[in-house]
């Protein structure tokens, strides 16, 4: 609006962008999200749809840049296994790394644990014994 002294300047809002509105909590359940997606064998364009989303939903939710609703929270924990209360624990305290055995996993590691899982006890025990026996043979430490 005009007044005398010309055009009056449009006052910036105060209200912080939705970059900066995105806390540590979205972060968290975030990284959970996808942490437990991966482990699941999911991707994102399949949990969106168990979810009723689009995957840029999803890939949104997991850079914590939107915010899930409860509900949505609670199907996600549904699909993918996990207790609803996985996406709010403290994070238990970084684990005392053995030599030679990384903390965080490789993408290729996640298959072999989402594949293991998938196996019978029976011949997981099995698979074991084979995996140790392959180790040793090349030079690895046995447990």
């Amino acid at each position: 609006m005009s007044t005398l002294d010309g055009p009056q300047p449009h006052r910036a809002s105060h209200r912080p962008t939705r970059r900066a509105r995105s806390g540590a909590t979205d972060l968290l359940l975030g990284k959970r999200l996808r942490s437990a997606r991966a482990l699941a064998g999911l991707s994102q364009k399949a949990l969106g749809a168990a979810l009723g989303v689009s995957f840029h939903a999803i890939n949104k939710y997991e850079k914590g840049r939107n915010r899930m609703s409860g509900a949505r929270l609670a199907a996600a924990s549904r699909v993918l296994h996990v207790p609803l209360s996985y996406f709010f624990e403290e994070d238990p305290p970084e684990p005392v790394p053995e030599p030679g055995v990384p903390t965080v996993l490789a993408p290729v590691e996640v298959h072999v644990v989402r594949y293991f899982r998938g196996i019978k006890v029976e011949l997981q025990d099995e698979l074991l014994r084979i995996m140790r026996r392959m180790s040793q043979r090349r030079g690895a430490r046995a447990e």
